[in-house]
């Protein structure tokens, strides 16, 4: 009788493994993962005080399951990479500060977008600054482990998978817990159904995702009717407002909230003008690392962090979705996950088919696949083409170094109603983040 013998415990490396939330929890669910037991695991962070900062929670973890995992840290990503079977990349660039300039220069020269994160005239200067040491990361990564996956939660998404499938050949999946964590989740409150009972049929690109099909995986039931009759009872939940009006005139519901819907639509600063709320991020970073604090030091438990999180915990993320996809990856199981970022291949009928897509993950045999929804609406279909357009020019500017590509990009957005004044964002940009934005002639 044949057994199958259980693959060696994987290599998994955390590049930008300094960020406050992201990597304590994804950590704290490395260890509750028993599929992944055993696996190494190498802290990658250009920041030696953010890596020691974080190192110093991971060690009460080890301490209190220290047959879980065989744990390291450096500052060198190259020394980190090598013979690496998971690549997990979660990096920004002096965030705060240059999200800032992206969202508040276009507005001075009378560009009314929102957000400024992943669509819009910012997610220009984003993509730009983001691009060459992701990219450098996959070239790393070919020399060093070529075998290896990249699972990128780096921002804007769809842009960097972009780049990563067009400028590497590792094989890469962008992860977002947008349409799970930020849409379902908010329904589960707003209908009182569990989370986990929900599931969907969605279609588009990151942030821009639309719902095709809602239902109950216990009953089978179509929960839209539910969610329509909730709505006209007491509103739309709140920051879903303009994902409600959209719904009632294309008859299909965008995931993931205004803030994000907006980025990619003249009108979106009709429904959402705040931007991010930028003082409130860092009031919840020092939250974080208050609460994080008690349990570095011993005086509360970390099994009290080592636990299932809660959907009404302010600092889970659900059970990260990078630890179920390495699962699935590495033991080669089949399963449906709900959304991944991955190559059209076919999935999306009228997109194009070497385009970036968001929609379900079907896992087998360790690879994934988008799952296949057919045609998306005419009208939506048009405006998601027209942001990959702006994606694919974004990336060649990076790519070719072109002030011209670049331009483009900016002249095809919606948002954009000048070329006077796109050149003289593009022009004052170019200054002020010169330090991090490639040369472009």
């Amino acid at each position: 009788m044949s057994t199958t013998v259980p693959p060696k415990p994987p290599k998994i490396v955390i590049v930008g493994a300094g960020s406050r939330i992201f990597a304590a929890r994804t950590v704290a669910d490395l260890y509750l993962s028993s599929d992944l037991r055993g696996a190494e695991l190498v802290l990658v962070d250009i920041s030696e005080e953010a890596l020691e900062r974080t190192w110093a929670f991971v060690q009460q973890l080890q301490e209190h399951m220290p047959d879980r995992l065989r744990l390291s840290r450096t500052t060198d990503q190259r020394e980190a990479l090598a013979g690496a079977d998971f690549v997990v990349t979660s990096i920004a660039i002096n965030r705060m500060d240059l999200w800032r300039q992206d969202y508040l220069e276009p507005l001075r020269l009378g560009f009314h977008h929102c957000y400024g994160e992943n669509g819009g005239p910012g997610a220009v200067f984003h993509t730009l600054r983001n691009l060459t040491p992701m990219v450098s990361i996959a070239r790393d990564m070919e020399e060093l482990c070529p075998d290896a996956w990249i699972l990128n939660f780096t921002n804007p998404e769809n842009r960097i998978c972009l780049a990563l499938n067009r400028h590497s050949s590792i094989k890469t999946v962008g992860l977002c817990g947008g349409v799970d964590l930020s849409t379902l989740g908010r329904f589960s409150e707003f209908l009182d159904i569990p989370r986990e009972r929900m599931t969907a049929k969605v279609g588009g690109v990151n942030h821009f995702n639309w719902m095709l099909e809602f239902w109950d995986k216990e009953t089978g039931e179509d929960l839209f009717p539910q969610l329509r009759a909730r709505v006209e009872e007491i509103g739309p939940p709140k920051g879903f407002e303009m994902c409600c009006a959209l719904w009632d005139r294309f008859g299909v519901f965008p995931t993931t909230g205004d803030s994000h819907v907006g980025e990619y639509l003249s009108y979106g600063s009709e429904y959402f003008t705040k931007g991010y709320d930028y003082d409130h991020f860092l009031d919840q970073h020092r939250t974080v690392e208050t609460r994080l604090g008690p349990y570095v030091d011993g005086s509360k438990p970390i099994s009290d962090w080592v636990r299932p999180p809660s959907d009404a915990d302010e600092l889970s993320f659900g059970r990260t979705l990078a630890i179920e996809v390495m699962e699935h990856l590495h033991l080669r199981k089949k399963g449906r996950l709900l959304s991944v970022i991955v190559p059209n291949q076919g999935a999306i009928d009228n997109l194009p088919n070497d385009s970036i897509v968001e929609t379900a993950g079907l896992f087998a045999d360790g690879s994934v696949t988008g799952e296949r929804i057919g045609a998306l609406p005419l009208a939506i279909a048009s405006m998601v083409r027209r942001e990959q357009d702006i994606q694919e020019l974004v990336v060649a500017a990076w790519a070719e170094s072109s002030r011209d590509l670049a331009l483009q990009a900016l002249l095809l957005d919606p948002n954009v109603d000048s070329v006077q004044r796109a050149e003289a964002l593009l022009d004052r940009m170019l200054t002020l983040q010169a330090e991090y934005l490639p040369p472009l002639e």
